[in-house]
C-alpha cells in the first residue's frame, strides 16, 4: 500500500517529495514560501510552529505547518513527518483538516491546511471551564465520526487529544496533527 511504501522509502534516506497538491477548486500549481503573506504564529510544536497564512493569488486562509527539518533528530522523526503527508493525501472526511498543498524548502517541510477559525478543544476548555452535557456529546459524536473515516482508510490515530481537536467557523470538529499515526 501507498504508506507502506512511501514509510519504507522514507527509511531508504528519500526526502520529501516537492509535489504541490490541490484540491478540485484550486488551480494545480507549484507553490513556494513565497505564495503565502505570513500573519501570525498561532501555534508552536517539538518540531515548529503553525502560522495564519493567506494566500497571495486566492487570498484564502490557511494554516501553515512550518517543520524545520534540522528538528528531525531520529530518522523516525522524518518518517513521522512523510506518514503524515501520505495520510493526510488520502483522506477526504468533514472531520479531519484538508491538505492543500504540500512542500518544501532547504530547511523546512511545509503543510497546508485548513485553518480552523474556532481554535482548539483546549482552548475553549480552559477559557469556559467546563462544557455542557449536550455539548460534549456532539464533540464526541463528531470525533466518533472521525475515527470511522480513518478506520475505513485502515489508519489508526494514536493522538486523540483537546489540543488536536479544532473547531470550525461553525462549532464542528476536525481532528488534526497525524504525526503518531
Amino acid at each position: 500500500n501507498k504508506t507502506d511504501r512511501t514509510v519504507s522509502q522514507a527509511n531508504s534516506g528519500m526526502t520529501v517529495s516537492q509535489t504541490t497538491l490541490c484540491s478540485s477548486t484550486e488551480k494545480k500549481t507549484k507553490v513556494s514560501i513565497d505564495d503565502f503573506e505570513m500573519l501570525k504564529v498561532i501555534g508552536r510544536g517539538s518540531f515548529g510552529k503553525v502560522l495564519l497564512v493567506r494566500h497571495k493569488e486566492t487570498m484564502r486562509l490557511y494554516a501553515m505547518k512550518s517543520l524545520r527539518k534540522e528538528n528531525f533528530k531520529e530518522e523516525k522523526d522524518k518518517t513521522n513527518c512523510i506518514i503524515e503527508r501520505v495520510i493526510l493525501e488520502q483522506l477526504n472526511s468533514n472531520f479531519v483538516v484538508k491538505l492543500h498543498y504540500a512542500f518544501q524548502s532547504l530547511d523546512k517541510a511545509y503543510f497546508v491546511i485548513d485553518y480552523m477559525q474556532g481554535g482548539d478543544l483546549f482552548f475553549h476548555l480552559q477559557k469556559n471551564k467546563r462544557f455542557s452535557v449536550k455539548r460534549v456529546k456532539f464533540y464526541i459524536a463528531e470525533c466518533v465520526l472521525a475515527l470511522q473515516d480513518l478506520h475505513k482508510k485502515g489508519i489508526i490515530y494514536r493522538d486523540l487529544k483537546l489540543e488536536n481537536i479544532m473547531l470550525d467557523c461553525q462549532g464542528h470538529i476536525k481532528l488534526t496533527d497525524f504525526g503518531l499515526c
